[in-house]
């Protein structure tokens, strides 16, 4: 469970932990509500309480592993984004314990073709602080590293060119300054909070493993902004 926006009281916080494998964790500015297992999804405007259900009108959108399978996925990948910044507090939150589920649900079918389908790996990614979760998706036998957006976090495909997202991309060639500092920027490896611009888009633990991708997205910045 990760929470966020204000501290969980003491008598709320020991009854989660009292329960059997519980994973708690905190990201101070969260405000989105998803309730998710193996198999369904739930994203809505109401908070998981009876006042919600009683007093407010409230809309939310269920999506299923098998029906809504693009949309599973990619709700599966901002989780693990989130997973990846929050601050742990109570549980083991160890890779080996997300790994199946996470795994099992994006195996390729027979006949399937879609790149979306193929399977995903968790990869752990090296850090002073506590262990960081980065996603890989295999495809032809070989890992390729999903990466985020270094602006709004955003998943973004191995194959994709530039360190944003195609949205944030539009807006940054604006003024294609390759020294701005995001504000809220995040890793473009690991998507972890942090300083970040179009010509630093990692932490140092990611652009240590991954120099030579992280050196050809920001090749490609270059050339966009030497255009201008």
């Amino acid at each position: 469970m990760i929470y966020g926006k204000r501290e969980l009281d003491e008598g709320t916080m020991s009854w989660l932990k009292g329960l059997h494998h519980s994973n708690i964790a905190s990201i101070k500015n969260l405000h989105a509500k998803l309730y998710m297992n193996e198999n369904l999804a739930v994203i809505s405007s109401m908070n998981l309480y009876e006042y919600s259900q009683v007093n407010n009108e409230e809309l939310g959108i269920l999506c299923g592993r098998r029906e809504d399978r693009v949309e599973f996925k990619d709700i599966t990948f901002q989780v693990m984004r989130m997973i990846g910044i929050s601050d742990r507090e109570h549980g083991r939150w160890d890779v080996g314990d997300l790994e199946k589920p996470i795994r099992g649900l994006f195996r390729r079918g027979k006949g399937a073709k879609d790149s979306r389908d193929e399977p995903i790996e968790i990869i752990e990614v090296e850090s002073d602080d506590a262990p960081t979760y980065g996603l890989e998706e295999i495809v032809d036998n070989e890992p390729k590293i999903l990466c985020h957006c270094i602006r709004c976090g955003r998943i973004i495909p191995y194959d994709h060119e530039y360190v944003y997202c195609g949205r944030c991309m539009d807006s940054w060639q604006r003024y294609s300054n390759l020294r701005y500092v995001e504000p809220d920027g995040h890793c473009y490896v690991c998507g972890r909070s942090c300083n970040v611009c179009a010509e630093r888009p990692a932490c140092f633990e990611c652009y240590r493993v991954h120099a030579t991708m992280v050196g050809k997205r920001c090749d490609s910045m270059r050339e966009i902004a030497g255009k201008r």
